[in-house]
């Protein structure tokens, strides 16, 4: 039996917006940006993905350090 590790509910990569995203599609952006690197070193034409990606991890940590820090900043407001 194969088992598929991203749910069926999980948008594709370039849907996936920071400030709705579900806890499965955080990780699913986290889980990706290695491999979207990679794809980019070798050679691969990824690299508007990559930065989709990046910038949605970008807000989603700038929102866990504000947390983090107490002052409440959340997704939305990050965005």
């Amino acid at each position: 039996m194969h088992l598929n590790r991203t749910p069926l509910y999980v948008r594709p990569l370039a849907q996936i917006i920071a400030a709705d995203a579900t806890p499965e599609e955080v990780e699913h952006l986290r889980r990706m940006l290695p491999s979207l690197e990679r794809a980019v070193n070798s050679g691969e034409p990824v690299e508007g993905m990559l930065r989709h990606v990046r910038e949605q991890v970008a807000i989603l940590d700038a929102a866990e350090e504000g947390k983090a820090a107490g002052n409440g900043t959340s997704t939305a407001a990050a965005a």
